[in-house]
């Protein structure tokens, strides 16, 4: 062969060499180039996802400070029934002991007017048998002083 074919073939063959070499980079570029597009679909992805889970963990952060809240509002009012309430027993166990003594004092005054009563029924019964007893005595006279006879006095004597 000659030098110059040698040298077309060389350079031919250089030329292919660097043919392929470009080609397997070119290649090698479109498959990582393929791989950066796949990841950025998959970091998109995750990073929708996480979007989501963020935007759910949210509604459930704002669902549970409503909850709080409510209960807070809840406490509060309960709070204030139980303060109201408190003062309300507090206000009828006055209301119920100013009551009893007022209750006590009329039992007692009634007790009294009894005891009263009990002595001028007592009083009373003593002077009933003193006057049956001056009933029966004026009955024996004047059965004495009429005689113990059919002699009963009539209107004219």
């Amino acid at each position: 062969r000659s030098g110059s074919d040698m040298m077309a073939s060389s350079a031919h063959s250089r030329s292919g060499f660097f043919s392929t070499s470009i080609n397997a980079r070119q290649q090698q570029l479109a498959r990582e180039s393929q791989k950066l597009k796949m990841e950025n679909e998959i970091m998109k992805q995750l990073e929708e996802e996480r979007k989501t889970e963020i935007a759910e963990l949210r509604v459930k952060v704002d669902c549970r400070d409503s909850a709080i809240e409510n209960l807070e509002n809840t406490t509060d009012v309960l709070n204030h029934t139980v303060d109201f309430l408190r003062i309300q027993l507090d206000e009828t166990k006055v209301q119920a002991t100013e009551k009893e003594t007022i209750l006590q004092q009329e039992i007692e005054c009634l007790k009294r007017k009894m005891s009263e009563k009990k002595k001028k029924i007592v009083t009373q019964a003593d002077k009933l048998v003193e006057y049956q007893k001056y009933i029966s005595e004026l009955t024996a006279a004047l059965e004495k002083v009429y005689g113990k006879g059919n002699t009963k006095p009539t209107a004219s004597s």
